[in-house]
């Protein structure tokens, strides 16, 4: 199964149930897709649950699957949805509210506090802008498959992208004014 495409799987899993189709989908997306999902979210077990509910829908979903975008584009506009309905929920808002930044992902090409300075500095964007440079920059969707995935015209997600990279590089510049460093 790991030698084919995710097009080929799709076809395994949607018409002939194939469990081991739907496994190596899981297996190649979930990391990406849960890496996603938890700086959107900014918490573990909101990441998590998002995850498995894009994974449950998107599987729900495999047999209206057209192959005019990618698996992986997809499943992540699953996700976004997943998430933006999670945003809507009245426990999400009060976690946002009461939640203290205590758990960030370890990145072996950032310190600790520049980890939690860019998660600051996520945290203070829009959630277009937010989605529109995570899935560029760190997911590495091209700018097309980025505003399909987000459902919104290629130039409103090129503005997204470049008011976040803006926004956060202002971010970061004065993060490091403020700790002495260059």
């Amino acid at each position: 199964m790991r030698d084919l495409t995710d097009a080929k799987l799709v076809v395994l899993a949607a018409t002939l149930q194939d469990k081991g189709a739907y496994t190596e989908l899981f297996r190649r997306h979930c990391p990406a897709l849960k890496a996603f999902l938890l700086r959107l979210a900014g918490h573990q077990a909101d990441a998590e649950d998002l995850a498995q509910a894009t994974f449950l829908r998107a599987f729900d979903k495999l047999p209206q699957f057209r192959a005019e975008a990618s698996f992986k584009t997809w499943l992540f506009r699953i996700g976004y949805t997943e998430f933006l309905q999670l945003q809507r929920s009245q426990r999400y808002q009060e976690r946002l509210k009461n939640d203290l930044l205590t758990e960030y992902p370890n990145s072996n090409s950032l310190s600790q506090d520049t980890a939690i300075d860019l998660e600051k500095g996520l945290a203070q964007l829009s959630d277009e802008e937010r989605s529109a440079i995570l899935l560029c920059d760190a997911v590495g969707f091209s700018n097309k498959d980025t505003a399909e995935t987000m459902s919104v015209p290629l130039g409103s997600m090129k503005t997204y992208l470049r008011r976040a990279r803006r926004k956060l590089r202002t971010h970061m510049e004065g993060e490091r004014g403020h700790d002495g460093s260059a």
